[in-house]
């Protein structure tokens, strides 16, 4: 019983600790981290978080109606798909 008072006890403590407050407002020479400590992490966020308001927003979906769909549908099926045509700007190969 004493034991899984202790275990509470450390839990809370550990959960409280984690609740500390933020000393952000502090001059970066009083902080014991460096002014730059977590660019990194809000850099990364900001390289994989999808803008919401895309420039491409405004433009509508290309048209494709329901005959050219349905042509395109039937090629697929009988594997008549054409092959992909890669588009070089230059002669140098990639290595």
């Amino acid at each position: 019983m004493a034991r899984g008072r202790f275990l509470i006890v450390v839990t809370v403590s550990s959960l409280l600790a984690a609740c500390a407050a933020d000393d952000t407002d502090q001059p970066a020479a009083s902080s014991p981290l460096g002014a730059d400590f977590g660019n990194a992490v809000r850099q990364n966020e900001a390289a994989h978080i999808i803008d919401p308001t895309p420039a491409a927003a405004d433009e509508p979906a290309p048209a494709l109606d329901g005959m050219r769909a349905a042509a395109a549908m039937t090629r697929y099926q009988r594997n008549a798909v054409r092959e992909l045509e890669i588009e070089r700007t230059s002669d140098r190969q990639s290595e």
